[in-house]
């Protein structure tokens, strides 16, 4: 029974400190931390120890606090991601409209709300990816042949008409 009740807390561990781990990348390249500052957690972004639980639950703490520091950088950084997502998305100006939050000033709630709309985005993106990658790729074949039929007329526009007689 005590076996199971430490294997259960060792799981719940790992899982935590995986949970940090994404948390820490996920802050790191929205405050676009140095990378010689990522590499002093090399070890503990591999390893599943006590200590690195601890450590790693520190290091989410001091990059909470800058990322509040930092709110509106950081509140930039993900509109920017947003409007990327939109794009692959094929959002319509209404359906980017009805996000109201991204279009209200800077404030913690505010980096909430883009925070969960981000990830509901990459989510949606990932549910549906074959389909927009499929319209990407007929947009582009489309814009290749408008290209190829309009340089065709007007190639033929310079034809000269020459007549020969004999």
């Amino acid at each position: 029974m005590l076996i199971l009740q430490l294997e259960e807390r060792k799981e719940e561990n790992k899982a935590t400190i995986e949970s940090h781990r994404e948390k820490i990348q996920q802050l790191w390249n929205r405050l676009q931390v140095p990378q010689e500052e990522r590499e002093l957690f090399n070890e503990h972004m591999v390893t599943s120890r006590r200590r690195n639980l601890e450590v790693l639950q520190t290091e989410v703490q001091r990059l909470e606090e800058l990322k509040l520091q930092n709110i509106r950088n950081v509140t930039e950084a993900i509109r920017s991601e947003i409007a990327v997502f939109w794009e692959k998305c094929f959002f319509s100006i209404k359906q980017r409209q009805n996000f109201t939050p991204y279009f209200k000033d800077f404030n913690e709630e505010l980096l909430a709300l883009h925070d969960a709309e981000i990830q509901h985005l990459k989510q949606h993106y990932e549910d549906h990816k074959e389909l927009f990658e499929g319209v990407q790729k007929w947009e582009e074949s489309w814009r290749l042949y408008l290209e190829l039929d309009t340089g065709s007329h007007q190639a033929q526009s310079w034809v000269p008409l020459v007549t020969f007689s004999v």
